[in-house]
């Protein structure tokens, strides 16, 4: 495990976005097949009702089978959507049964922005990062769009998903960054230190 901590942000940001991009198709599945495994088998996951994923995207953890899982286990699945760019905010939505391919915003599909779900609602929010650290900190893309909505959840409600690579020692940290309840890799979950 490297520290980075001499690193800023962005320059961290970049230096994990290329490793990401160097995975193999079968490091992806086998490490996806995993993390899906643990949090198959989580308490949290098998008590929620409604459960906040992502879309993958750019070499993330593919939440593709957790979604599926998660559908096949009678849970409402609900995903970040971009509120106001302007602002930087979001919200949970849940996809229409009448999309297809949603909205796409900065590359990300994401449902419409109707009857949105308040995060009272949600039991389980599994957000996506480019690198994290053990303390159960995140580098995201840099627009704190999660950051922001996070604010005053329950850090036990929130699960980031990372390849093994992504966890080190330390990532660079600024006041308005929110930390996670547990990071879940293909080898082992991390939890946050109380």
């Amino acid at each position: 495990m490297n520290a980075y901590t001499d690193l800023d942000k962005k320059r961290i940001r970049n230096r994990f976005l290329k490793m990401r991009e160097t995975i193999s198709p079968s490091l992806s599945v086998s490490e996806s097949k995993e993390i899906v495994g643990k949090i198959q088998n989580m308490p949290i996951y098998q008590k929620a009702k409604t459960i906040m994923l992502y879309q993958a995207i750019r070499g993330e953890v593919d939440s593709q089978e957790i979604i599926n899982l998660a559908v096949k286990d009678g849970k409402k699945v609900v995903f970040p959507a971009v509120i106001d760019k302007s602002k930087k905010t979001m919200g949970a939505f849940a996809f229409s049964e009448s999309e297809e391919a949603g909205n796409i915003v900065m590359g990300i599909k994401q449902p419409e922005i109707k009857n949105e779900i308040s995060k009272d609602e949600i039991d389980l929010i599994v957000v996506p990062g480019v690198v994290f650290d053990e303390d159960c900190y995140r580098v995201g893309y840099g627009q704190g769009y999660f950051d922001r909505w996070l604010k005053g959840i329950k850090k036990e409600k929130i699960v980031g998903l990372a390849y093994d690579f992504q966890i080190i020692d330390r990532v660079p940290r600024e006041s308005f960054d929110e930390s996670l309840g547990m990071i879940v890799s293909g080898k082992r979950i991390v939890r946050q230190k109380l």
